[in-house]
């Protein structure tokens, strides 16, 4: 584990005051369990990033968020369906999601 500098801690649970993005009712009231995460330092820094960046307040906001971009994006992708991002000049690109990484 020497590789690894940083451990980042995810309590995947939901603020009972605070509905997150995206959090159904009954995600809010499913039972939770607690995930450690060994993450290389960089990775742990993109993790810090992205909490900043969408104004996050936990970690664990930002891993339950991440995972319901993905499953969505799965779900619209497993017929043959194909994501992808438009940038500001016109140009697209397709986005590869799931299997093909």
């Amino acid at each position: 584990m020497a590789n690894l500098a940083k451990v980042g801690v995810a309590t995947l649970e939901s603020s009972g005051n605070l509905r997150s993005f995206g959090d159904s009712l009954d995600e809010r009231k499913e039972r939770t369990a607690r995930l450690q995460l060994a993450l290389p330092e960089r990775s742990f820094t993109r993790l810090e990033a992205i909490k900043e960046a969408t104004e996050a307040a936990s970690f664990a906001e930002v891993v339950r968020r991440a995972l319901r971009v993905y499953e969505g994006l799965i779900a619209e992708t497993a017929d043959g369906s194909e994501v992808l991002v438009r940038r500001t000049d016109g140009t697209e690109e397709v986005i590869p999601i799931g299997r093909g990484l």
